[in-house]
């Protein structure tokens, strides 16, 4: 830009009209500082689509967890479950208290503080 605009004020001068010199540079200076501002804005909602992906990549990871957790729960509410299903629970649960302390969710808490008591009943049981 800079160089379009050094060319534009050598041929003003070159044509005789050495008063467009300061328009030119006036209008360089304002698109450069336009430029600018549109790179920081640019720059700013890159970072912010990139926070979105990651919550979006974490929504989706904490949702296949508590899809997992239904399952399986279900499996334990109909007496169907094995000791598979068990260790799957136990991982799934693990996960879930994983994910929870890097970025803490207060539905995942509440599944987790059930998913304990849960768990504590099953080997009282066993």
């Amino acid at each position: 830009m800079r160089a379009d605009y050094d060319r534009k004020m050598a041929k003003a001068v070159a044509d005789g009209k050495p008063h467009l010199v300061p328009f030119f540079e006036r209008l360089r200076d304002r698109h450069l500082v336009e430029l600018c501002e549109l790179r920081a804005d640019t720059a700013a909602r890159e970072q912010r689509i990139a926070a979105l992906k990651a919550d979006t990549a974490a929504n989706a990871a904490l949702s296949g967890l508590f899809a997992d957790t239904k399952r399986l729960l279900d499996k334990i509410t109909s007496i169907t479950e094995t000791p598979k299903d068990i260790a799957d629970l136990q991982r799934t649960h693990q996960a879930l208290k994983d994910m929870n302390t890097a970025r803490p969710d207060a539905g995942a808490l509440r599944v987790i503080q059930l998913l304990d008591g849960l768990l504590a009943k099953y080997k009282r049981v066993q």
